[in-house]
């Protein structure tokens, strides 16, 4: 019994350690990763529109007739013009969304969740960390309510998410 709460003790100070140096490690690299954030997304859209382009002329085709034919690609798409828009928000207010733990949390929780259902794990991956830095760093700040501007955005966003999805997901089942 003793010993089995000293393995307890000294798993629980282990993981109590990793915590607190995750915390300490993401707030000093919390603004690399947020930046890595919208380039991540700006570049998975670039690698897609790249092949989009070079796909099409193989099969004698326009990029419209394509996108007409298959239903795949046009989903993809749009999926990929939501990742412009969203890495586009999150570098016009980078100044607003690493100071503010109310505009970050609105922001990066729904972008984090969107991006896990679609499977792009480098970006989940990158926002969680960046989230973890600034709600540590902000953790001294006053509270404070997001801006309606981030609100809007943030619930656009997952909502045509949500939409792909459903989409997808109706081309996978039919």
């Amino acid at each position: 019994m003793l010993k089995s709460k000293m393995v307890v003790n000294f798993l629980g100070e282990r993981e109590e350690m990793m915590v607190t140096n995750l915390r300490k490690w993401s707030v000093k690299h919390e603004s690399k990763f947020y930046t890595l954030n919208y380039v991540m997304l700006f570049l998975s859209a670039f690698i897609y529109f790249g092949y989009a382009y070079l796909t099409t002329p193989h099969q004698n085709q326009t990029l419209q007739e394509s996108l007409r034919k298959s239903p795949t690609m046009a989903v993809v798409l749009l999926v990929v013009s939501l990742e412009v828009f969203a890495g586009w928000y999150l570098w016009r207010m980078r100044s607003s969304l690493t100071k503010s733990r109310a505009d970050a949390r609105l922001m990066i929780w729904p972008l984090m969740i969107c991006q896990l259902v679609l499977g792009n794990l480098v970006v989940f991956v990158t926002a969680g960390i960046s989230y973890l830095g600034v709600t540590t760093k902000s953790h001294a700040m006053k509270q404070s309510r997001p801006s309606l501007g981030t609100i809007i955005v943030s619930i656009l966003l997952t909502l045509l998410y949500a939409l792909c999805f459903y989409l997808a997901y109706q081309l996978l089942t039919n």
